[in-house]
């Protein structure tokens, strides 16, 4: 969808997590985004994003620091 609807985007260093976040708020609206509604949707998307890694970290016991290392 995001190469559909935003040809002119370099998505390829996007997380995944990111083209959903951009592809969820088109759909939202109704309409492709302009440029300061696709950096305001990023934005939020990459902070979103670390919030829920360092969640899921939090959840998870860590048995050794390598692992810890690993999974930062």
């Amino acid at each position: 969808m995001t190469v559909k609807y935003y040809p002119t985007l370099d998505t390829s260093q996007w997380t995944s997590y990111e083209k959903r976040e951009l592809v969820n708020e088109t759909a939202r609206l109704g309409r492709t985004l302009n440029e300061l509604e696709i950096k305001e949707t990023l934005l939020q998307a990459r902070e979103e994003e670390v919030v829920e890694q360092v969640q899921s970290i939090l959840k998870q016991p860590i048995p050794t620091v390598i692992e810890a290392q690993e999974r930062l």
